[in-house]
């Protein structure tokens, strides 16, 4: 059985993107919309909850897009710094990118989708990144800190499956889940569950910032436990097709800040989202392109963790080694 791709994360469908690896051109634009959010999930790194202040206008959101289009970029994360189905602005800006001929991965924790919205999305040039972190209403309530996230998830779910987000070639959905103690157990489970319903699956390990930090006693796994889980996913055959999965896992290299531009709701232009500490400018005072080829940018796009791991889980790593010397 082959393991799906979600549309928007594929790069061997696309020529394209190696045009534009070859002028040192971002592949992917990430947008991110406002920190508003009903759960409290547990192992946030961006500690969502609250409405802040200082976004983007709908026009400054259509001025990126444009911006984004002048690289020739042909697909957008809405990876959120929140839910970003709260955001009253997010429908007019996957509109206004279908207009342009970009498509959409909108990562969300599904529980606003109902069949109306759904069925709106998937006649849209939209595919869906959503949270899972379990299979039982105890554990998911309580990793996403909010009584019926369990129930109001799988609803949406069920919606996008309704929908026909997964009964497309290649799929439209994509399902992602954080290990921690309570679910480390189910993620084999959720792995076939996934690829046996033609549901992209990603499984990640918790980076150390904003509330996991807080929870960590209650969520940390040890690194035996995540090697132990690593070569038990590398029995299933069908994983070694799956290239996306291995960006999650420890000691395994990635190309974010080399491939992807990031923009965050207050304009800030970032490495990736997971490093929303390195400011490299602002859309409000600067061009994108004059922002990405910046020194400062180049720098960062040379930059690989400690052993090939994720940039920004090694910085978020030794800030949280810091703070537990003190």
């Amino acid at each position: 059985m082959k393991v799906p791709v979600v549309r928007g994360f594929e790069t061997e469908r696309d020529p394209a993107i190696y045009t534009n690896l070859q002028k040192d051109f971002p592949y992917t634009g990430n947008i991110n919309f406002n920190t508003t959010c009903n759960l409290r999930c547990l192992f946030c790194f961006t500690s969502a909850g609250l409405r802040s202040e200082g976004q983007l206008s709908l026009e400054e959101y259509f001025d990126v897009i444009d911006q984004m289009a002048e690289f020739d970029i042909k697909r957008i994360h809405v990876e959120g710094m929140g839910e970003p189905f709260l955001d009253p602005l997010l429908m007019p800006v996957l509109e206004y990118a279908m207009n342009k001929g970009i498509w959409a991965v909108v990562f969300t924790n599904m529980t606003l989708i109902n069949d109306n919205l759904a069925g709106k999305l998937f006649n849209m040039p939209v595919s869906i990144l959503g949270k899972w972190e379990g299979f039982d209403e105890e554990t998911v309530d309580y990793l996403v800190g909010e009584k019926g996230g369990f129930r109001n998830m799988e609803s949406g779910f069920k919606a996008l499956i309704n929908a026909g987000f997964n009964k497309t070639d290649p799929s439209r959905l994509c399902l992602d889940t954080v290990i921690t103690k309570q679910n480390i157990s189910q993620a084999a489970k959720f792995v076939r569950f996934c690829i046996e319903n033609n549901i992209q699956p990603t499984v990640e390990t918790m980076q150390w910032k904003g509330r996991a930090v807080e929870n960590l006693e209650k969520l940390k796994v040890s690194s035996e436990e995540i090697r132990t889980l690593w070569n038990q996913m590398n029995k299933i055959p069908e994983i070694k097709e799956l290239n996306f999965f291995g960006s999650y896992q420890d000691n395994e290299r990635c190309s974010a800040s080399r491939t992807m531009l990031t923009v965050n709701f207050n304009g800030d232009a970032h490495p990736c989202l997971g490093r929303n500490d390195i400011v490299l400018g602002n859309v409000r005072t600067g061009k994108l392109k004059d922002i990405w080829f910046s020194d400062e940018a180049k720098k960062y796009r040379m930059m690989e963790g400690e052993g090939g791991e994720c940039p920004a889980k090694t910085h978020a790593r030794k800030l949280y080694e810091k703070l537990q010397a003190k």
